[in-house]
């Protein structure tokens, strides 16, 4: 989406008069909790880029890949700060998404005394009252660090325009960090070559044949660092891949 006014933006969508935010799981605001160790913490914590140098980050992979682990690292060793959403097909509409984000934003303790009442009063499109709200609790609040999981779940140009829109007003030390399978929205191409966005993506995620060792050997299989080794070449680093071929590995 183009830098335009809110105001210009309120005919690109329309949301249904008297639109009633939803009750939103807690899980979706909330980093994801890990079931086993984590492996290459420290290496998973150094590929954050510098938020003074990269305001956007993008993490794109397959499923299996650990985004979603590497994103809850981030969240859970960041100093400052967190706002967190889960996005999924029902956040796949304007008026769905921004509400989350909102909800998010309040949930993390931000003060935002009109921004549940811009959210509740009816309005004829999220870019007359409930963005700018957003927009001006977030700058308010900076720093912080928004984590968008699971993004691919929305599709639909109207809610990548909201997204588009938190990517290319990020205020100065904060970080929007965007994760999914893939993603849409037309401002990340703008973000590259202006120099503000740091893509993550296969080669960053894979991990080592140290740490698929490390990995394995919380197994009851007792594979060896170098059936480890050769199970992770053949998997290219694919945690998923790894964990079932493992799984299935003849220990002798």
């Amino acid at each position: 989406m183009s830098d335009q006014t809110f105001s210009a933006a309120a005919d690109v969508v329309a949301e249904p008069v008297g639109y009633v935010r939803p009750e939103f799981e807690r899980t979706k605001l909330h980093p994801p909790r890990t079931h086993r160790a984590i492996v290459g913490h420290e290496r998973l914590l150094a590929l954050r880029p510098d938020p003074a140098q990269s305001p956007v980050v993008t993490m794109v992979a397959p499923a299996g890949y650990g985004k979603s682990t590497m994103l809850a690292e981030w969240a859970n060793h960041d100093p400052g700060r967190v706002v967190w959403a889960t996005l999924d097909a029902h956040d796949d509409d304007p008026a769905v998404l921004v509400a989350l984000l909102a909800t998010a934003v309040i949930g993390s303790g931000i003060s935002a005394p009109g921004l549940e009442a811009g959210l509740s009063a009816p309005m004829p499109s999220v870019w007359s009252r409930a963005m700018p709200r957003l927009s001006a609790s977030l700058h308010e609040a900076a720093p912080f660090t928004l984590i968008l999981d699971d993004a691919h779940s929305v599709t639909s140009s109207a809610s990548w325009d909201v997204i588009d829109w938190l990517m290319l007003h990020v205020p100065q030390h904060s970080q929007v960090i965007i994760a999914g399978r893939s993603l849409g929205g037309s401002a990340m191409a703008r973000l590259q070559v202006s120099g503000q966005l740091a893509m993550l993506g296969i080669t960053d995620l894979a991990i080592s044949d140290t740490e698929a060792h490390e990995l394995l050997a919380g197994t009851d299989q007792g594979v060896t660092a170098v059936d480890a080794a050769r199970l992770n070449r053949s998997c290219g680093g694919w945690v998923s891949g790894l964990l079932l071929s493992g799984a299935t590995a003849d220990p002798r």
